[in-house]
């Protein structure tokens, strides 16, 4: 039997005070474990991505949007510029695959 909107609704309602992880990914790298092992103080690793490129807004490590990051009240922050719609961002609380269109890879 279908569930009524208002059902549907109260389901919802149900879980949006849970805590989910949230992080922002500013590119990725592969290295060898010997690399990771020579890594000290000071040690720079270059990452997939160029400075002007934006960040990634992960939430259960599902992509959710796309932005920058500015400086608020003295902490790092995103100003979100691409966002997915509610139901997709919904679907990617499941770990369903995220709506955004790829970006293209860094060169």
């Amino acid at each position: 039997m279908p569930e009524s909107e208002s059902e549907s609704n109260v389901n919802l309602d149900l879980i949006l005070d849970f805590e989910v992880p949230v992080s922002v990914r500013f590119g990725k790298r592969e290295m060898t474990l010997g690399d990771i092992l020579k890594l000290g103080s000071g040690a720079l690793i270059e990452l997939d991505r160029s400075a002007d490129d934006p960040v990634e807004l992960l939430v259960n490590q599902s992509l959710l949007a796309r932005g920058e990051v500015v400086v608020a009240e003295g902490h790092y922050a995103i100003r979100i510029t691409q966002v997915d719609s509610t139901a997709a961002r919904i679907r990617s609380l499941g770990n369903e695959e995220s709506q955004l269109e790829p970006r293209e890879e860094a060169r």
